[in-house]
């Protein structure tokens, strides 16, 4: 039920201010590019091969780590 509810209340606040928004999009896309451009700038990633699922799910986490805090 928290997460439900913690989900509705970002949606709603996305909705009122477009620049909330923003910092999430620019934040997730920030990370991405770093990953592309240095693949060891994330968790110590050596590729950037997002058929691996090890790669993947290490690149998640630091994107979640990093919207949500550690």
């Amino acid at each position: 039920m928290k997460f439900k509810k913690a989900r509705r209340v970002i949606r709603e606040a996305f909705k009122k201010d477009p620049d909330f928004k923003r910092t999430y999009v620019d934040n997730v896309a920030t990370r991405l590019l770093d990953a592309y451009v240095d693949p060891d700038a994330i968790s110590g990633l050596r590729t950037f091969d997002l058929r691996d699922k090890t790669t993947r799910d290490k690149l998640a986490t630091e994107i979640i780590d990093l919207i949500f805090g550690k």
